[in-house]
């Protein structure tokens, strides 16, 4: 399904994980990469959306100011792959770009939809100091 700006949107079943490097290419997800998606979401995550092209303004900064000026075609969007579980809920997303094998970029993710802590979390309690 595409939308007027050509934005192409494409469901995949939790299951279908593995077709997940089919479907975007080694560019955008290496073998380095799919190794460490898979077995890492828990049974509560039903389904992915596939989102592309997807403008990660994180991800153009970097390449405006690294990547285009490189003798490489590295392509400047990024797919971005939102996580729903049972009953529509939202487990966040998380982006993909043309950097291999490093393929795995910004995301905010719910630890729910994680089989096991990470322990790449970095969790800040933000206190008032006093003088």
């Amino acid at each position: 399904m595409s939308d007027s700006n050509n934005t192409q949107i494409e469901i995949l079943r939790c299951e279908e994980l593995l077709s997940l490097q089919e479907r975007v290419g080694k560019d955008f997800l290496s073998d380095h990469a799919l190794s460490l998606l898979i077995n890492r979401f828990s049974k509560r995550v039903t389904y992915f959306m596939l989102e592309y092209p997807y403008v990660d303004k994180d991800f153009r900064s970097t390449y405006y100011s690294d990547f285009s000026k490189r003798h490489q075609n590295i392509n400047r969007n990024s797919f971005r792959i939102h996580i729903f579980g049972e009953n529509e809920d939202y487990y966040g997303f998380f982006t993909l770009r043309n950097t291999p094998p490093f393929n795995l970029g910004r995301g905010y993710l719910n630890p729910k939809a994680l089989t096991v802590d990470p322990g790449h979390f970095l969790l800040t309690k933000c206190t008032e100091e006093s003088s």
